[in-house]
């Protein structure tokens, strides 16, 4: 089950009087909750009215209801891929478990479309 991944944001904002402006960063990293929060509220809400059921976590996660833990995790390639290499290792700390989750993220990709230069 492949995991949404939104993470797109305009620092430079063009202004409708021609003038361009740049945000204060440490004030959208302030306000990053805020801006998830209303992120997934809105995906949750579209993702309701294609008529999907929803069941709803922490911090305003949400994961489409009638499936089990067991379900998800078993189309989650990356999940799998981190089960493998604990057993592979005989890793059974939380500690180095969490090395792997790291490890094992793939490196973001970016196309023409998404990077803008200004």
């Amino acid at each position: 089950m492949p995991q949404l991944h939104q993470s797109q944001f305009r620092h430079q904002p063009h202004r409708p009087d021609d003038q361009w402006r740049s945000l204060d960063a440490e004030q959208i990293y302030k306000a990053r909750g805020f801006a998830d929060a209303v992120y997934m509220a809105e995906l949750a809400r579209n993702v309701q009215q294609l008529g999907y059921d929803i069941t709803r976590g922490p911090k305003g996660s949400f994961e489409l209801a009638g499936y089990t833990r067991e379900q998800i995790e078993a189309f989650s390639e990356r999940c799998q891929d981190i089960e493998r290499l604990k057993a592979e290792r005989g890793i059974t700390s939380a500690r180095a478990a969490r090395e792997i989750i790291v490890e094992t993220r793939k490196a973001k990709r970016y196309s023409r479309c998404q990077v803008h230069e200004i």
